[in-house]
């Protein structure tokens, strides 16, 4: 389970910034809190901001940290550069290194893990564990200091690589605190082009991970007019799906062969005389809707992360999504009946509809925007002093928490008519 996550010199983020999972003192909605380890924890959050002000980013940063432990030591080389972008408006920063830090529960204990790198190297690394007991302190595991590790026992250095991180190779070793962080980080799931989800589920329900007739049940339950659907799938060499494609791939080794999936949704019909029913066959990547096959696309996630009692972590969750489903996702996560997981969603949107007293605790509400650097700054509703009978939607239209974009009518007006004159 998430408790903090902060990052510091990484895209549009300069100064440290920390996303918190901890409930705060205030009365609302307790059904979306739950306890753990002495501390009160939050099922959701959302994310709002203007374009361009760095929502996208923090999910870009949660996804880099997770791919670097869960990859840096089996998917590079000693030769490869770190994808680590710095924040490149300031002279100093482009000098410095990222940070990222993540505070996990696991196995009753609080575990705090981060690193300092640049494009080049891995300059520090750090492990704090606290024991849930009473009067217990926060213990250092261990510590990197570039090539150097305390204590020295844990590890042959000639082993770790300057561009990998110890957590990695650690986890080679089956070490316990390593395997562990390991095991969360696989159940949590970071979508950041949610394009990508339909092709994931398929692969999940291929490889016996999420059941197809759970995937038939929700897409009924979601009122889309399909009564079921078929998956056929092959194994085709990799140089004839690029020609069947015809999509240019930007993959540095390319597998031999890969998966195709032929998926049709199966929707019911009477015949002419309205006496007998019969099943039309859909081709779903070529006739159903965006909002369909991303509907079909969040089932597998949803049904691994809810079962699992991981994280969910999407970028503009309710693109092309009703408001209603967006909704029913939502409270999937935030009632303990379907949540006994006790499972956390985190996304970002544009849609104030969500932006409700009746859908969110203050403290699960958080903007982003752009400070006089053009630096992401990250905050919450929380901290502000909202009246009781307060609009939140509304009183983020008046920009009383910032994260809207400050323009207006004319400035585009006089450039549209400026330009037919």
């Amino acid at each position: 389970m998430l408790i903090e996550f902060s990052v510091q010199n990484y895209r549009s983020f300069n100064q440290k910034v920390t996303l918190s999972m901890v409930a705060s003192s205030i009365k609302e909605h307790p059904e979306h809190v739950f306890q753990a380890c002495g501390l009160k924890l939050l099922k959701s959050g959302v994310l709002y901001g203007a374009n361009a002000s760095g929502k996208s980013n923090l999910v870009k940063a949660m996804a880099f940290m997770r791919n670097f432990i869960l990859e840096s030591q089996t998917k590079t080389s000693s030769t490869d550069s770190i994808n680590a972008v710095p924040f490149l408006l300031n002279a100093n920063s482009r000098k410095e290194p990222s940070m990222f830090e993540i505070s996990l529960l696991l196995n009753e204990s609080i575990y705090r893990y981060g690193f300092e790198l640049t494009p080049k190297a891995v300059i520090k690394e750090w492990l704090y564990i606290k024991e849930c007991t009473a009067y217990s302190r926060e213990k250092l595991i261990w510590s990197r200091t570039e090539q150097s590790v305390e204590p020295q026992d844990i590890i042959d250095t000639s082993r770790l690589r300057h561009n990998a991180l110890l957590i990695s190779v650690l986890n080679q070793n089956n070490d316990t605190h390593a395997k562990l962080i390991f095991e969360i980080l696989h159940d949590m799931q970071v979508i950041q082009d949610t394009s990508a989800l339909y092709q994931m589920t398929l692969e999940l329900i291929s490889a016996h991970e999420v059941p197809q007739a759970w995937v038939q049940q929700l897409l009924k339950a979601a009122d889309l007019g399909i009564d079921d659907f078929e998956m056929h799938e092959q194994v085709m060499d990799w140089g004839k799906f690029m020609l069947m494609t015809n999509e240019e791939f930007n993959i540095k080794n390319p597998p031999s062969q890969v998966k195709v999936f032929n998926t049709q949704a199966l929707h019911k019909y009477y015949d002419s005389d309205l006496d007998s029913m019969n099943i039309a066959r859909f081709d779903m990547q070529d006739k159903e809707s965006l909002g369909t096959k991303l509907m079909f696309g969040f089932a597998g996630p949803l049904y691994q992360v809810l079962k699992s009692g991981g994280m969910l972590i999407v970028d503009e969750m309710d693109n092309s999504l009703h408001y209603f489903i967006t909704k029913i996702i939502v409270e999937l996560f935030q009632r303990k009946e379907t949540n006994p997981n006790n499972a956390q969603l985190i996304f970002t949107t544009h849609d104030i509809i969500h932006l409700d007293k009746s859908r969110f605790r203050r403290d699960e509400v958080w903007f982003t925007e752009k400070n006089k650097e053009n630096a992401t700054s990250l905050y919450s509703l929380a901290e502000f002093k909202v009246r009781n009978d307060s609009s939140y939607g509304k009183d983020y239209l008046r920009a009383k928490y910032g994260a809207v974009p400050y323009t207006d009518f004319d400035k585009f007006a006089r450039l549209v008519t400026e330009d037919q004159e």
